[in-house]
Formats: C-alpha cells, structure tokens, sequence
C-alpha cells in the first residue's frame, strides 16, 4: 500500500475479502488490483474514461502487480 500512496494516487477502495483495491492514478486512469485465491494470481485491470476495462495483466506477486499499475 505504501508504494501505491507514494505514487500519488487518490480514491482508495479497499477490502480484504477478497483482497482488492481500486485507485485513481494521477493521469485519471482507474486501476484495480484483484486477487484471485483459486489461482494465487493478481489481476491488474485499468477503465478508460467510457469505462471500457483493459487487463494489464496476472501477477503471482504483489509487488510486481503493483508494479503494473505504477507504470501503467
């Protein structure tokens, strides 16, 4: 969480059942980051702004989806 708030990003959705985030980057663009435990993967997905989303991509590891939408 500490490398999401550094990057600037506003309008946290948070839970932890199960474990999902949604932020707003400071280009505007929406990300979620989504476990899923079936699969012990991260999904990072992003919304343009018709709401259209867009996955970025599967991750086995928190930091590299975090990673994802710090470069997205």
């Amino acid at each position: 969480m500490h490398r999401l708030i550094a990057s600037e990003a506003t309008d946290f959705e948070i839970s932890t059942h199960p474990t999902w985030i949604i932020r707003l980057a400071p280009s505007g663009g929406r990300f979620q980051v989504l476990w899923h435990s079936r699969t012990q993967t991260y999904y990072v997905s992003v919304w343009s702004a018709d709401a259209e989303a867009e996955t970025l991509g599967q991750f086995p590891d928190w930091e590299a989806a975090v990673g994802c939408t710090l470069h997205a």
